[in-house]
C-alpha cells in the first residue's frame, strides 16, 4: 500500500501551530495498519489524533527501567514516550530494553507484553 504525503501542506500546518514538548497523541504504524488501512480508511487523509488514541502512557526520565517495564505490561504499549517535567525527551522501546537483558529475560519480557490484553 502506497502513502502519499503532501509535505507542503504538512510545513503550512505545523508552521501555523506553536511547538507542543508534551506528548498529546501518539500513533504507530500499527495503528495506521489495524485501525486505518484495514479499515478501508485513507492514510493520507485523516489527522494522527483521529487514530492515534487517547493521551499517551508515558515515563519520566528518572523512572526506573522495572517502572517502565510494569507500565508497557499494565498497558500493553511496546513504546514509551520519555518526559522531563512536560519535555518529551525520547522513546522507550521494548527493542531497547530487551537488547539488555540476559536472553532467558528477553523472552520474558516479549511474552509479557505481548501477552497483556490488547489496547486497541
Amino acid at each position: 500500500v502506497g502513502v502519499r504525503v503532501d509535505r507542503t501542506a504538512t510545513r503550512r500546518r505545523s508552521q501555523r501551530r506553536q511547538p507542543r514538548t508534551t506528548p498529546t497523541a501518539a500513533i504507530t504504524d500499527r495503528d495506521i495498519v489495524v485501525r486505518c488501512i484495514a479499515d478501508g480508511g485513507d492514510p493520507s487523509s485523516v489527522t494522527v489524533e483521529e487514530y492515534g488514541g487517547e493521551k499517551p502512557v508515558t515515563v519520566g526520565a528518572d523512572d526506573s527501567v522495572e517502572d517502565a517495564l510494569r507500565t508497557m505490561i499494565d498497558h500493553s504499549v511496546r513504546r514509551l514516550p520519555v518526559i522531563d517535567g512536560h519535555d518529551l525527551i525520547g522513546m522507550l522501546s521494548q527493542a531497547d530494553i530487551a537488547k539488555n537483558l540476559p536472553d532467558g529475560q528477553t523472552a520474558q519480557l516479549v511474552e509479557a507484553i505481548s501477552g497483556a490484553p490488547a489496547n486497541n
